[in-house]
This record gives C-alpha cells, structure tokens and sequence, in this order.
C-alpha cells in the first residue's frame, strides 16, 4: 500500500496543494506591502501588528484555512509575536488579554442563543411552529413568498440566521421537490430565505456576532447599547429590507405556477411535551429580560445564562448535545476580538485614524464608512469585517460610539453579494436551486441603498446630529 499522500489523482492532496499556494501568496504579498509600500512615518512598533492584520486578512479573503482556524492564528500571534517575532524572546507582555477574549460579554451572548437555538430544535418545537405557520401563507406564489420570508425573520430573533437559514430550507425543500428544478419560483424561495436570514440578523443583538462585536465596542467605552436600543430601529431596518427583497425576487423571478400545490407535512401535530413547555417558557422569558435591560439593569450577557441553566438542568440538553454547539463560531467571534484589541493596543488604529481623511460632515463619514464596511463584508467574514472596523471607526469618529458601532455593524449584515459572503448563501447555493449570479439582484440593491438608510435610520433613532 502506498503510502504517497499527494497521489496525482488525489482530490485531498489537489485541495490541499492549492491551499499550500495560496498560503505562500498571502504571506508573500504581506511581507511585500509591509516592506515595500508603508508610509515613512510608519511606527517601528506597528510593524509586527500590522503583519498580524495583512495575514489575517489574506487568509480570510483567500479561503486559505478554515475561518475559526484563521482566529487561532490571530491568537496564537497575539500571544508570541506581538512584542518581538522571535519565540526566543517569550510571550506578549499582554498575553492574558488577548486570550481573555474567550471570556467577554460577546461570547456569553452568542452561547446563550445558541442554547436557545439548540433547546428549539433539540424538541422539535422549530418543526411545529415552522409547518404550521407555513399552512397561514395560502397558495398564491408571491404572498407566499412573503409569508416564508417573514418567518424566517421570526425564527432568526430568535435563534442564529444560520440555523434559522437551514431550518427553513429544509421546511421548504418538499416543495421545491414538488414544483421542479426549472421553476422559477423555486429560486425565489431560496434566495428569499437566505436574505431573509441575513437581515433577520440586523434585529437584535444576539441576532448576529457582527451586533454583539458592536455592543462590546460601545461597553468598552462606558456605553451601553440596551436590546430595546436596537430591536426599536433594528425590526423596521429589518422588515424594509426584507420587503425590498421580496419585491425584486417576485419581479425577476416570475412564477410560472399560479399556485402553490400542496405538500404532506413531515411532522404530525400532537399536544405540546413537558420539554417543549420548557423551552417555551424560557424563550419567553429570555427575550422578556433581553426587552427590559433598561429596567432590570441585568446586563444581555447576564441574561444568556438563564437559558444555558435551565435547558441544562432540565435536561433537555444533555452532555452528548454539547458537541452540536457551534463552538467554530464562537471561536471566530474571540480571534475577532482579539485581532481589534491588538491593533488598539499597539496604537495601529490611532495611527491609521490620523491618516485617514473623512469628509468633515459626520453623516458623510458615516455613509462613507458604510460603504467601505458593505464591500469588505462582501469577500470576507461579516465577524471579521466588523472586528477590524468597528474599533477603526470609533477612533476616526470617538464622540458617537453608539451610532458608529450600530451602522457599522448592521452594513456588516448586508453583505449578500457571493456565497462565501454570508452563511445563509452558502446554505442557500447548496440546494443545487440556485447560481452565485443569482444573489447579485438583490445584493446590489443592498450595497447602494444600504448605508444611506442605515445611516440615516440611526441618526433619527437615536437623536444624534
């Protein structure tokens, strides 16, 4: 038996030849920019930072490891080479913090939706609500259409876009089945979900890492951003571009069926179980705390944990369940973290905030902003995006950290344009229903209508001129 991994025919050994190419390339070209093309009053301590960014970013947008492995590296490089590139000369003198990221507000927050998220689908209680709901939407494509999309807002309140993403996809699945590959009114259904659950994100803080980073952001500095804050402009920012969706998909999109055919229902409708009853109470309960954050003074964070007790206790999720959480996100979430606090900490981001030049209008620097934010969040990670430019942009604009940290974040949200942009879309050009060309329709529309919106919504909401 050979024992030649990098066989010619070998599917593993092509995959990983081109990832080994890609590495160097990355590497190659960061060493170029940071020796050949950085500014002469670039600060010598800046340097090995300023690698860490250009690395990052290259692997991210490259594909070349796996996101939450691209995190560890950040970590990782945090922790011995901040200081000096030299593993002879120790470990960061700060590097506690920078793994102490694993431990922030935002990593709390995300677990508690996750527990959530686990606890609805552990019971089955996504299955009822969704094949109930799914039977008020009646039969006429278009209004259909809309009912599944504003489902698919429902459940990502709740729980992740991307379980909310693939929880509806399978809901629809035997329909798009019934109605046939070449039936134009399946590809809205599926690029109708996968926005909607991207959008979905934009409600509430939990609803999305990118909000999470934000709210972090905002503590940092002795703000605080309450769920109130951000559902109040969050839902009617949502539901816009949500409608705005619908609109376009039901316009290129024409269904050839007049109706929609009936479909046999996967889960029988039975009385609610003690476990269902459970999750229930505690979602309710949950959101009711998330709602009053301003009143009880009980942080989001806080407020997570009573979800992780009492599904853990009750045993509806059990120590087996544990694995399905989706801890390479999180993982994401912390490597982002600790990537914006290196560069705040070394003065990379005080250094940068002097050389960028905003328009003196703070609305124009906002949209300005947002627009950089959209298109960065198009070809690499929304999470990533945000780690990098919400503290940036909170040094370039220090006097709003609230209004800077939403409309960076929520610009984050649109970033629909390419499968690799956003998890839903790859959930969503998975089905085989749809081409990547197909997200362009509504994308373009998201990316030039986007920002101004936003930016003006939040000025208006929180009375900030």
């Amino acid at each position: 038996m050979s024992t030649d991994v990098w066989k010619e025919n070998d599917p593993y050994a092509a995959k990983w030849k081109s990832k080994l190419v890609l590495f160097f390339i990355v590497v190659f070209a960061s060493l170029v920019i940071l020796n050949f093309f950085m500014p002469e009053d670039f600060p010598d301590n800046n340097y090995n930072v300023m690698l860490l960014v250009l690395l990052a970013i290259g692997f991210w947008v490259a594909d070349v490891f796996p996101p939450f492995a691209v995190s560890m590296f950040v970590i990782g490089y945090s922790v011995y080479f901040l200081d000096e590139f030299s593993l002879m000369s120790g470990v960061s003198e700060d590097w506690q913090s920078y793994t102490s990221t694993w431990a922030s507000p935002v990593i709390w927050i995300m677990m508690g939706g996750f527990f959530v998220s686990l606890g609805i689908n552990l019971t089955g209680l996504d299955k009822r609500i969704a094949n109930f709901s799914i039977k008020l939407f009646g039969t006429k494509p278009r209004i259909f259409l809309l009912g599944v999309m504003l489902l698919t807002v429902f459940f990502s309140i709740a729980i992740s876009n991307t379980a909310t993403a693939a929880l509806m996809i399978a809901v629809i699945t035997p329909l798009l089945q019934r109605l046939g590959k070449h039936e134009p009114f399946n590809r809205s259904l599926v690029l109708g979900v996968a926005f909607a659950a991207s959008f979905g994100g934009l409600t509430t803080i939990p609803g999305s890492p990118v909000n999470a980073i934000a709210a972090d952001a905002a503590s940092a500095q002795g703000r605080h951003i309450s769920y109130m804050d951000w559902f109040g402009i969050g839902m009617p920012l949502c539901l816009f571009f949500t409608l705005a969706a619908w609109l376009i998909l039901s316009y290129v999109f024409k269904p050839e069926v007049s109706s929609i055919p009936k479909v046999k229902s996967n889960y029988e409708i039975s009385q609610l179980s003690r476990k269902e009853w459970i999750v229930i109470i505690t979602l309710l309960i949950t959101i009711s705390l998330w709602l009053t954050t301003s009143i009880t003074k009980i942080p989001v964070a806080a407020v997570s944990f009573l979800p992780m007790m009492i599904l853990s206790i009750s045993g509806i999720i059990q120590q087996q369940h544990i694995r399905l959480i989706s801890w390479d996100t999180l993982l994401l979430v912390a490597g982002g973290l600790t990537l914006g606090m290196a560069a705040s900490n070394t003065g990379l981001l005080d250094y940068a905030s002097s050389k960028i030049s905003l328009p003196e209008n703070k609305m124009s620097a906002l949209i300005f902003m947002g627009y950089i934010t959209v298109m960065l969040s198009n070809f690499m990670s929304s999470t990533a995006t945000a780690s990098i430019l919400i503290p940036l942009v909170n040094t370039l604009i220090p006097n709003d950290v609230i209004l800077v940290s939403m409309v960076t974040a929520m610009c984050c949200s649109l970033g629909i344009l390419l499968p690799i942009s956003t998890p839903p879309n790859a959930i969503a050009l998975s089905t085989g229903y749809i081409k990547q060309q197909h997200f362009s329709f509504v994308a373009l529309f998201a990316i030039l209508a986007g920002p101004p919106v936003i930016c003006y919504s939040l000025v208006w909401w929180l009375g900030s001129g």
